[in-house]
């Protein structure tokens, strides 16, 4: 409306002509640039709350099968394997077997946590159980000292 109120002060025609097409021009890119941000962020936000989803169920996954509901815990693992590939919509198959990766690393990682402080031999089986579902970066420094100094502690101690 602006737009139309400073072409009306211009001399002629063309130069009304010329700046009306500057000005719808200058309208469309913004509300490109509106639109793009806007479906940016709409991606944003889904794939935000999908992960953090993803989080919570594996998280949930984990306490279930400590308390020994095991069915529960397997549907809970499936919910969250869902959630991760609904948040990778789009993504390259590399990057969603990474996050897959990273998802059963954290959740085995949590399980072997919770079992180390209990009983280290059987935190030792569970890793060579599981160790195809850990994510070598992960296996190697966050699992394989702390797992050694238990074995330790308990050797001297017995």
């Amino acid at each position: 409306m602006e737009a139309l109120q400073l072409s009306e002060r211009l001399p002629n025609d063309e130069q009304r002509v010329l700046f009306s097409g500057r000005a719808q021009d200058h309208i469309r890119r913004s509300a490109e640039r509106a639109a793009k941000f806007e479906a940016n962020e709409t991606e944003r936000h889904r794939r935000l709350t999908f992960g953090t989803s993803a989080l919570r169920e594996r998280q949930r996954a984990a306490e279930l099968l400590l308390e020994g509901d095991a069915e529960g815990a397997n549907d809970a693992l499936e919910a969250s394997r869902s959630f991760v590939r609904l948040s990778m919509v789009g993504k390259s198959p590399e990057e969603q077997a990474a996050t897959e990766l990273a998802l059963s690393s954290g959740y085995h990682g949590q399980l072997f946590q919770a079992k180390l402080s209990e009983n280290p031999i059987a935190a030792q089986a569970y890793l060579a159980d599981n160790r195809d579902a850990i994510d070598p970066g992960v296996f190697e420094p966050s699992m394989l000292r702390p797992l050694k100094s238990s074995i330790n502690d308990a050797a001297q101690i017995s």
